[in-house]
């Protein structure tokens, strides 16, 4: 297939679409969807439920009263590879619009390095699934860098709003040639959303990115996941823009007990330490609620100067190299927790780059 033969224009339901613009997700397992809900019930919030199972649970949530936009991320990446000849659900799409559901995001397979069959064929096939349709691609990281003219192309190509899911080692937005793709994709004007991702991915919304999911656990932070992947119980530290596992925070906060690092101000927290979440009957639960609560003080804050602008864009960088020198000041009494490599990513692409360190090489596998 050539580029630019697509014949089908997908529609998009643009009152539903339009809701998710410049939100926040939280994506969550639908065991926890319920529990957490409450704290995603909130305006520039909303939820994405990982699995086919979560269709059955958004439908709850949204008839129980929930008021902001739930996806449903099929997760089909997980055990499949995306081939030329692999078809996406039809039924799979109207059971969302059924549900009503904002958009409905394809049942995708994982697109494999160089696999320019399999992406035309996704793209392709979302294109004539109707309205409302967002094509989610699990794409391997190098079609960010050595196939994103390719990617670039296609996507114009179809005209249709994606979903991203970022294989990589680590972070993908550690990595500066992932995140200078990504801008050259927001540059075509059409929605793109990132799944799956870290809190570094609040500075795509900065940039221009229509939405960014953040996983609740670790193993909803990095994709395509490895199956049977343990999860270790970790706390979002607000001014470090990080997760930290809890055995780390710790020892950190025993290094260093009276810095301001550990106090914060989000609706659960109050102002208090984080060093009370250890000490609650329900660590999960309460590291939940503020991780969510945190994450949307984070995203009001950062998109203050409206998304995209250079007065937005410089103000994450500088968020981000704030994060930096404190990561530094928190070494002189700990070893071991390093600032993230993202900080310095975003640092350089807002061209500030003397507010930070070099960014950090990271390799692609």
């Amino acid at each position: 297939m050539s580029m630019g033969r697509h014949s089908h224009r997908g529609g998009v339901s643009a009152s539903g679409l339009r809701r998710l613009r410049g939100t926040l997700l939280t994506q969550a397992e639908p065991a926890d969807a319920t529990r957490v809900a409450s704290w995603a019930d909130r305006p520039g919030a909303g939820l994405v439920l990982t699995g086919r199972d979560g269709l059955a649970t958004a439908q709850r949530l949204l008839d129980g009263g929930f008021g902001r936009p739930v996806l449903v991320d099929a997760a089909r990446y997980r055990r499949s590879r995306m081939r030329p000849d692999s078809r996406l659900s039809q039924s799979w799409v109207d059971w969302q619009r059924a549900a009503g559901l904002p958009a409905a995001l394809t049942d995708t397979g994982y697109i494999g390095q160089h696999d320019g069959e399999a992406l035309c064929s996704v793209l392709d096939q979302a294109a004539c699934l109707g309205p409302g349709v967002v094509a989610v691609l699990p794409l391997h990281a190098s079609w960010l860098v050595d196939d994103i003219e390719r990617l670039c192309a296609e996507v114009a190509a179809v005209e249709l709003p994606i979903a991203l899911v970022i294989e990589s080692s680590g972070d993908p937005f550690a990595v500066s040639a992932i995140v200078d793709g990504l801008l050259r994709l927001l540059l075509l004007g059409q929605p793109v959303i990132v799944l799956r991702a870290d809190v570094s991915a609040v500075g795509m919304l900065c940039f221009g990115g229509y939405a960014v999911a953040v996983g609740l656990r670790e193993s909803l932070r990095h994709g395509p996941v490895r199956l049977g992947r343990a999860d270790q119980p970790a706390v979002l530290v607000p001014q470090l823009l990080r997760f930290v596992e809890l055995d780390r925070l710790d020892g950190a906060m025993m290094a260093d007990p009276v810095s301001q690092l550990w106090r914060c101000d989000c609706e659960v927290c109050a102002g208090t330490e984080l060093s009370w979440l250890g000490l609650t009957g329900g660590l999960h639960e309460a590291a939940d609620a503020h991780a969510i609560a945190s994450l949307q003080l984070l995203r009001d804050a950062a998109l203050a100067s409206g998304s995209g602008s250079s007065q937005c864009q410089d103000a994450w960088a500088r968020r981000c190299a704030t994060a930096i020198r404190r990561h530094t000041e928190l070494s002189a009494v700990l070893y071991g927790l390093p600032p993230q490599p993202s900080l310095d990513v975003w640092v350089a692409a807002a061209g500030l780059a003397g507010l930070g360190q070099p960014a950090s090489a990271t390799n692609l596998s």
